[in-house]
């Protein structure tokens, strides 16, 4: 049976992956998958430490040292339908109802930020594949087998959304780019050349004016219309361009745009 994939949604603040999916197996088998070690290192990321009931205290051990040591706790243990624990800063939650052919599974996961979605979706679209296959008694699927097709399908249905919370300010309009829609963090080299990571939360229209050095656009998300004199260029998702110093430009930025945005030195005025 083909499986749903996960879906993205916001929910207050915070950004909460939902996969559901359909096991021909009784709840308590799946259950057993999901707290006992033995079943987990079959399907889960992590070795989980700890006593298996609410408010226990646990640890979250990668083997070969792929990631940190990290803590975090069971929230909720209601056997056998309700399973709810912390991981470090994302909350994880698993609720098994019964049905004529087995069981439903529905699993939430808290994203900690918006650039990570696409990736925490396709982690736990694999796990979930590699939970069932631990149920029904098989081997797991290799972790890497197909992670580079999920991923690029999950960008496709989610998009990044936003930078890493590491490159973003204090979301003050860039200087480099006169446009009120766009917001970002611009970095300077010592050659002093400037680049802007800029997003757009609205429409908006960037003012003509008069492009002393060469600039460089790079749209990753959205769309951008660049106008040069009497040419009219539509950038979309993926697409660069080298603008050439000495001539006016303007623009027009569509809502839900991320784009880099350079400028040679000579442009510093």
């Amino acid at each position: 049976m083909k499986q749903q994939k996960g879906t993205l949604e916001k929910v207050g603040e915070r950004f909460v992956l939902r996969f559901e999916r359909n096991y021909p197996h009784p709840v308590e088998d799946v259950w057993q998958a999901l707290i006992e070690p033995k079943r987990l290192a079959e399907w889960f990321p992590s070795r989980i430490d700890g006593e298996r009931r609410a408010g226990a205290k646990l640890r979250f051990v990668f083997e070969g040292h792929e990631g940190p040591v990290l803590e975090g706790s069971y929230r909720v243990f209601e056997p056998p339908r309700l399973l709810e624990f912390s991981w470090d800063a994302d909350i994880l939650r698993w609720e098994l109802t019964p049905t004529a052919q087995g069981c439903t599974l529905v699993f939430t996961s808290t994203v900690q930020q918006r650039s990570n979605a696409p990736r925490d979706a396709t982690g736990w679209d694999g796990c979930l594949d590699n939970l069932g296959r631990a149920v029904a008694g098989a081997a797991p699927a290799p972790r890497t087998s197909d992670f580079a097709a999920r991923y690029a399908e999950y960008v496709r249905a989610f998009g990044a959304g936003e930078f890493p919370k590491f490159l973003l300010g204090g979301g003050e309009p860039s200087p480099t780019l006169p446009n009120p829609a766009l917001v970002g963090q611009t970095f300077e080299a010592p050659s002093g050349a400037r680049l802007a990571l800029l997003s757009a939360a609205t429409d908006g229209e960037t003012s003509p004016h008069q492009l002393h050095a060469d600039a460089y656009l790079l749209v990753l998300e959205g769309s951008y219309v660049l106008r040069l004199g009497d040419h009219e260029l539509a950038l979309e998702t993926g697409t660069e361009f080298h603008v050439p110093g000495g001539g006016r430009v303007s623009g027009r930025v569509t809502a839900g745009t991320r784009l880099v945005y350079a400028l040679a030195p000579a442009a510093r005025g």
